[in-house]
């Protein structure tokens, strides 16, 4: 930002100067805002439900804006031009956050969309620093229709990034642009509005009792905060739709007190009628219901929206989002392509009911290997054979497009398969220049620049064991393996050399080597990799390591090792902090003890061993080094030295 930027991180504390020349104030006519928002400070508008946006158009080649927040915890999408440039985490103190710099010199237009939810705190907006002598001007894309979503952890997009039983629900595995409702909204290129929780519920909230819950969605659902009673929500811009996703949480143990959920849920429906003339409100059953919960709740809502119908005070519809299926996020919460199915369907509704048209464009990319990119869209297309010259692809490099496709089960998406390979982080554009292309409704599918969501990862060792019988060795990968892989790089290390690979098979992430000699139980082995030849099925090589430790299980022995004179740890040296142990039987009697001591003889870990053999688990602070292990009881004493690289 030339001049600007250095001035103003210097002039961040006190902010004097900046705003009357080069930041425009968050208070000027010409800024976009949507979403529940507190302007009792005009100059820093505060807000904290998912999908809150902040949008102006701006002349120049730089652009940034200016946010504090009271926690520090959530997390926007900084888009430039309809793509998304950035995610950023919102820092506690007022901060300049350069979006983008290097611009063409013309018009652009600038959003920040909050895709955490309002459990993350509140955030401030201070105003949009733009280059010394630039304006922000009129938004020539005006949004002209508005959508409101009323919902729980569906609607937030709970973990929707994230997978079920690996990761845990945070802000960083969230992402409300990916949900149902926002993917809604810009189907229609509309404004939207979410008032949601996690957890809430139209009478209980997840976890209560019968009797219900204070805190519910009709209780507070006139408030700015959801936690806050005041200031209360102005309700001066009335939206075209509303749609209610609630009653997941009323159903969490499939019964509810039937009364009571219906007659708060003609409660909502009444405030939102008595707020909005007019307004069509849509009831939504949503994906998470199943079982006797899902049939009562479809009862229930169905029932509701027809009665409330005959009032006449509006449209009120009943609509079923298809059950979740395939992979799931966090908690058993829909995944993004989950949101992007459901949206589909509601998009579909709301364009016969509001006989609206849908804006066709892509709603989310992926990069299948690193050279194979998909683009899905919201509407079924037509394709024809100028696919590959009407895209392009542009990262490091301009990319040349070797194939583009349909795909064969999904109309909605398309496939590149570029001639060179892109590197993992790598930023790449998609741009589409309007020409052939359109959707099965005959709608032409016009320009845009799409950012692709890189989400290649590193290929890399994650564990290795022996089996039983020590004739077979299984390496475990993060990820899943391409079966026309080659293994040549790779080396096992037994105490006596090298062993020799007799044959491997490929299974998910798993590499099964069966080996021609047997590794002995309590044998030290160790694998080298050269990086070359193992790839995961993104075609991205696995990459070089040396001295890994494998865990042995062999209970392969000898004549010699039949004789119990002894005791063994294994692997050692070590670098997992993981290790084997086996005392002779006929040394051990009810337990032994086991200490871990440095060479100066300070004892830095201990503890009671009750089986002749198993496994050892070290803290995983405990240091690096050359150590004296001791095991011993009232029968026996075996000492030896432990390395851990």
């Amino acid at each position: 930002m030339r001049k600007l930027l250095t001035f103003f991180a210097i002039s961040l504390l006190t902010m004097s100067g900046i705003i009357a020349n080069d930041t425009i104030p968050a208070n000027n006519k010409l800024i976009e805002y949507s979403g529940r928002i507190d302007f009792s400070d005009s100059l820093a508008p505060k807000f904290s439900y998912s999908g809150v946006s902040v949008r102006a158009a701006f002349t120049g080649t730089s652009i940034g804006v200016v946010l504090s927040d009271d926690r520090g915890g959530n997390y926007y999408y900084f888009i430039v031009d309809g793509k998304i440039l950035k995610r950023q985490k919102v820092a506690l103190s007022k901060t300049l956050y350069v979006i983008a710099e290097g611009l063409e010199n013309s018009i652009h237009e600038v959003e920040i969309f909050k895709i955490s939810e309002q459990e993350f705190g509140k955030t401030q907006f201070h105003g949009i620093v733009i280059d010394q002598g630039s304006q922000i001007v009129e938004l020539s894309n005006k949004r002209t229709r508005l959508i409101e979503f009323i919902g729980n952890s569906i609607t937030c997009g709970y973990s929707n990034e994230g997978i079920n039983g690996t990761d845990k629900f945070s802000a960083e595995t969230e992402n409300h642009y990916l949900t149902y409702a926002a993917i809604t909204s810009r189907s229609f290129n509309a404004r939207h509005i979410a008032v949601c929780r996690s957890g809430i519920g139209i009478y209980r909230n997840y976890g209560t009792a019968v009797s219900g819950s204070t805190d519910c969605m009709p209780n507070f659902y006139k408030r700015i905060f959801l936690n806050d009673a005041t200031p209360e929500y102005d309700f001066q811009q009335t939206p075209d739709v509303v749609c209610i996703n609630l009653g997941t949480n009323d159903f969490w143990d499939n019964k509810p007190d039937s009364a009571k959920f219906v007659s708060s849920y003609f409660k909502l429906i009444d405030t939102i009628q008595a707020k909005y003339s007019n307004t069509d409100i849509i009831c939504i059953a949503g994906p998470m219901l199943w079982g006797n919960g899902l049939t009562l709740a479809k009862k229930y809502i169905a029932f509701i929206a027809d009665s409330a119908t005959k009032k006449a005070n509006g449209t009120v519809s009943f609509f079923e989002l298809t059950a979740q299926a395939g992979a799931l996020g966090v908690d058993y919460h829909p995944s993004v392509a989950q949101h992007i199915g459901n949206a589909e369907q509601l998009t579909e509704f709301i364009s016969k009911l509001k006989r609206w048209d849908i804006i066709p464009q892509p709603v989310i990319s992926n990069t299948i290997t690193n050279a194979h990119i998909s683009l899905e869209f919201n509407s079924d297309l037509k394709v024809t054979e100028n696919l590959a010259t009407e895209f392009s692809f542009k990262g490091d490099i301009q990319y040349s497009i070797k194939q583009a496709y349909k795909d064969a089960n999904n109309s909605r998406v398309l496939h590149f398969i570029l001639n060179q390979a892109f590197k993992i982080g790598e930023n790449i554009e998609c741009s589409y220049t309007a020409g052939s292309l359109q959707t099965e409704a005959a709608q032409t599918v016009n320009s845009f620049k799409y950012a692709i969501v890189n989400n290649l990862k590193s290929t890399v060792l994650n564990s290795a064991k022996v089996l039983e019988n020590g004739e077979k060795l299984i390496v475990t990968l993060n990820k899943s393996i391409n079966s026309a892989t080659v293994i040549s790089g790779l080396t096992i290390i037994g105490e006596t050399g090298d062993y020799e690979i007799k044959s491997f098979t490929i299974s998910g992430k798993d590499i099964r080597i069966t080996l021609t000699d047997k590794i002995k139980k309590g044998e030290s082995v160790k694998i080298n990799f050269s990086g070359s030849g193992i790839l995961g099925t993104d075609n991205v090589e696995l990459e070089a390591f040396s001295n890994f430790w494998v865990s042995n299980s062999s209970i392969f022995t000898d004549l010699e090792d039949e004789h119990c004179t002894d005791f063994k740890i294994y692997p050692n040296p070590n670098n997992t902090k993981v290790f084997n142990y086996d005392i002779c039987k006929s040394s051990f009697f009810d337990y032994s003890n086991l200490e871990i001591s440095d060479l100066s003889g300070k004892i830095l870990h201990t503890q009671k061993l009750y089986q002749s053999m198993g496994v050892i688990n070290l803290p995983t602070n405990f240091p690096s080094g050359t150590f004296l292990i001791k095991f011993y009881s009232d029968t026996f004493l075996y000492e030896s030295k432990l390395v851990l690289e």
